[in-house]
């Protein structure tokens, strides 16, 4: 079985300079990045400022925004954001900057082999050292299931001969299971699990960093669970850009008038009716990771929290 899902992302995690990760901890919070369509960022920034979610240490990137945040931040984005598609905490980020690009024959499937080209053998001692594995995967007497998505910019290649994100989330995978199996038998590793996963990771790598990220959501966020399973519109907008172009027109702010002009919402398109659905919601102050839930049709809310959410199932969740 493939551990790895190709990621459609082309987002570039280029942190910025005045975001630390070791600062974060010092502070008892995390480095998360919210994810978003290019050209939303600026809406995404809003919500995540405003009350409902109350990040203080935004900054915008490309494609997405990053942010201090502890638990009940984090998972107030969760809930209430509208205009992003996954939300990711940095467990570790490495200089690899003094990773060569060494060329030769290179087996994902075999980590102990002294011949490994010094970037991608780096990548795997990396995922080694990256986190304290045993707490992550380890859950009573099963293991918690995984999958490695992974995205490389251009000149990850050039500069350490990272250049397939198929092998390269491989080596991840492999370095974990690795720290896994030495520690509790050969026979034992975590299940591989491309639909859901209880520990989705995200490795990112640029010219100069690689960094490895847990994500929280499982399924992408602009997935509301509202459209039901019957027949569906051939091309509906999707949910996030929807209320990122609503929120950048003004309505957050509109809502909060006083005033019933604003009660009013024309949609002059002739689709699946999305715009004037995420403005209702708006308007109404609905959370969408709430109807998320409230559809699950679970047994209880912690079973749906554990359905609709990755972060749920992990080891220091406190939802």
């Amino acid at each position: 079985m493939s551990t790895h899902r190709q990621s459609n992302a082309r987002t570039s995690l280029s942190r910025p300079t005045q975001l630390s990760l070791k600062l974060a901890r010092a502070q008892g919070k995390g480095l998360y990045f919210a994810s978003t369509c290019h050209g939303l960022e600026a809406a995404l920034e809003k919500e995540l400022r405003s009350e409902y979610i109350g990040a203080k240490d935004v900054v915008i990137g490309n494609s997405g925004c990053y942010f201090y945040a502890d638990k009940k931040t984090a998972y107030n984005a969760l809930i209430w954001l509208r205009t992003s598609s996954r939300i990711m905490e940095l467990i570790n980020e490495t200089d690899a900057s003094s990773w060569t690009s060494v060329k030769g024959p290179f087996s994902p499937t075999d980590s102990s082999r002294d011949d490994v080209p010094d970037g991608r053998h780096s990548l795997l001692e990396f995922a080694k050292t990256a986190a304290n594995w045993n707490d992550y995967f380890v859950n009573g007497e099963e293991l918690r299931s995984l999958r490695v998505d992974c995205v490389l910019v251009a000149g990850s290649d050039q500069v350490f001969g990272l250049d397939n994100s198929h092998f390269s989330a491989l080596t991840v995978k492999n370095g974990i299971c690795d720290v896994i199996r030495s520690n509790f038998g050969e026979q034992r590793r975590p299940d591989v699990s491309l639909e859901d996963p209880d520990l989705p990771l995200f490795l990112h790598a640029d010219a100069n960093k690689v960094r490895l990220y847990r994500v929280l959501n499982s399924e992408t966020m602009h997935k509301r669970g509202y459209r039901g399973e019957g027949p569906q519109h051939r091309a509906p907008l999707r949910e996030s850009l929807a209320a990122g172009l609503l929120i950048l027109s003004g309505l957050l702010e509109d809502t909060k008038q006083n005033d019933e002009r604003y009660n009013i919402f024309v949609d002059p398109m002739c689709g699946s009716g999305t715009l004037c659905i995420e403005a209702l919601l708006i308007g109404c102050d609905v959370a969408p990771g709430l109807i998320r839930i409230e559809n699950n049709n679970a047994d209880s809310i912690e079973t749906s929290l554990k359905e609709e959410f990755a972060v749920a199932r992990w080891h220091d969740a406190d939802m």
